[in-house]
């Protein structure tokens, strides 16, 4: 009675061993699984399917997805094993990710009491070359494409600086010297429109103390006098009548005309008897004729050709 008992229990030991026997035995051919994609490339995730033989019938269910359940990280990581078990038919799936290319071997998958070894993929690049209808080779560098009127704006640029450096040497060259002998010229007016202004006033002084010219022939002595040095950066001021002599005008005549218009002030203004109105109005005729005729001589020529006055500046 013992022996048919007990080898009755070593046929069913037997039988339950038999799954966990046959998964443990050589590598698996590759023949016997396939991928999920069919190309599975460096860095994509992808599935394992093994389909098991009815010795694993009554396996299915048994899911492994915590890290600690699943064999160590490297080149392949595998994130899920599953025995699934659908009508009946039994197979293995192997979630994972290849961070190598060409063929690379998964690490003997434990599932519950069984463990599946040597099992190996051949892992796909985009860089494998291959026949032209299959290549997946990154295409060359190349050049941005320039936007719609870059080069017309580089030609607008280039022209423009042209311009600026040829506008800035035209400056330096015509403009800055013009433009200096015109605020010469503005000057110039500016100043015989002020003595104009300044004999008018002298003229009225003069009507409101007709006995007495002496006072309206002292300040066009001076008035006179630094109208004469702004022309001609001489210090007017202290020169005596005949150094006036060296002094000419447009014609020559202005030397001659104030060397003796001074004398006669001079005569007038430290002659010891007062200066009488009409000889002072006499002077101031002269003087306003003299301003007229340097207006006038300003006016005729174009600005800074010529000097109304000796070296005038």
């Amino acid at each position: 009675m013992r022996r048919p008992l007990l080898a009755a229990l070593a046929c069913l030991a037997a039988a339950l061993a038999a799954p966990a026997i046959l998964a443990q035995g050589g590598p698996v051919p590759d023949d016997r699984f396939y991928l999920l994609p069919q190309t599975v490339y460096v860095g994509d995730p992808g599935r394992l399917v093994l389909p098991l033989d009815t010795a694993f019938s009554g396996a299915g269910g048994l899911v492994l997805d915590r890290p600690e359940q699943l064999p160590p990280g490297g080149d392949l990581v595998i994130s899920r094993v599953e025995i699934e078990n659908r009508g009946g038919q039994a197979r293995l799936l192997v979630d994972f990710t290849s961070y190598v290319p060409g063929p690379v071997a998964f690490p003997p998958v434990k599932a519950g009491p069984f463990v599946f070894p040597g099992i190996a993929v051949n892992i796909a690049s985009i860089l494998d070359a291959g026949p032209p209808e299959n290549s997946r080779v990154l295409s060359p560098y190349a050049p941005p494409v320039p936007a719609p009127g870059t080069m017309g704006i580089i030609y607008a640029c280039a022209l423009g600086i042209a311009a600026l450096i040829l506008g800035g040497a035209a400056l330096g060259i015509w403009g800055l010297p013009w433009l200096s002998r015109y605020r010469r010229s503005l000057k110039r007016r500016r100043m015989i429109r002020g003595l104009l202004r300044e004999l008018k006033r002298l003229r009225a002084m003069l009507a409101g103390n007709a006995p007495d010219g002496g006072p309206v022939l002292d300040r066009l002595n001076g008035e006179l006098r630094r109208f004469l040095e702004f022309f001609t950066r001489r210090p007017c001021a202290s020169m005596v009548p005949g150094e006036f002599l060296s002094l000419g005008g447009p014609g020559g005549e202005y030397g001659p005309f104030l060397s003796g218009l001074f004398s006669r002030c001079d005569r007038l203004r430290f002659g010891g008897v007062p200066a009488g109105g009409g000889e002072a109005l006499a002077i101031l005729d002269e003087v306003q004729r003299f301003a007229e005729t340097c207006e006038k001589a300003e006016e005729a020529g174009p600005s800074g050709d010529r000097a109304s006055l000796g070296e005038a500046g």
